[in-house]
């Protein structure tokens, strides 16, 4: 017989009195904190370090697991392409005065 959470849909992880929430603006800005003081990996992009992420840190108990997911999943992929711009920014600035 299947989990009762299984069947509604919702995550185990927390009480199912506290309802999910929407990502917000404080939620990119602890994770974007985290991320500069080098606490997580950004790079690990498994749901099981994501989820890993999603409980240790109370701000984000709040928040759907797929929702969190999805949005950490996001903010590493634009994390990779400004790292990736910057390098490109500073190596054509660097070709640059070298002429």
């Amino acid at each position: 017989m299947p989990h009762l959470a299984e069947e509604s849909g919702v995550d185990d992880d927390f009480p199912l009195s506290n309802k999910p929430k929407r990502w917000g603006e404080d939620d990119h800005i602890f994770l974007g904190t985290l991320i500069a003081k080098k606490k997580i990996d950004i790079t690990d992009t498994t749901p099981k370090y994501i989820d890993t992420i999603r409980r240790k840190y109370p701000i984000f108990h709040r928040l759907d697991k797929k929702n969190f997911r999805r949005n950490y999943r996001n903010l590493a992929a634009s994390h990779d392409l400004e790292k990736y711009y910057s390098g490109a920014r500073q190596q054509g600035s660097e070709e640059e005065g070298k002429s």
